[in-house]
């Protein structure tokens, strides 16, 4: 959209996302997230934090175009979509810091895993603070 124009690339971003939420499973902690064997060791079931960080980013990078670059018509139609995308996001962190891998450093937060979400961003129509994950 940005680069062409045309809107049908949000409306595919919208499915895409989508789908991806449809994928999502509940952990025996109770907690929703991407679940499925363990890179390392296929016999290990569980999700990882880099792998719903990863996931994440793209909901909320689109969550941030909507609120920031598109006009109040277009805007408003993707409005409940977006908020979707934020709780889910509020969601998902939740449940890390409830597991204890999610500490403050700083102005910035460590997981355990090794992520720093160091770049945080304040959508001017929402108090919602979206972060985006960067591997350390």
């Amino acid at each position: 959209m940005r680069q062409s124009g045309d809107a049908a690339y949000l409306q595919g971003a919208t499915q895409y996302f989508d789908a991806l939420i449809d994928k999502l499973h509940t952990s025996p902690d109770g907690n929703r997230g991407w679940v499925g064997p363990y890179i390392y060791d296929t016999s290990v079931i569980g999700d990882v934090h880099i792998g719903d960080a990863i996931l994440l980013n793209y909901l909320l990078a689109f969550a941030l175009y909507v609120r920031t670059e598109l006009l109040e018509p277009q805007r408003l139609s993707y409005e409940a979509k977006v908020q979707a995308y934020i709780e889910l996001t509020e969601l998902i962190s939740a449940k890390w810091i409830a597991r204890g891998t999610w500490y403050e450093n700083g102005q910035y937060g460590v997981t355990s895993a090794g992520i720093s979400f160091s770049q945080q961003i304040t959508s001017p129509s929402s108090e919602s603070v979206m972060m985006f994950a960067t591997c350390v």
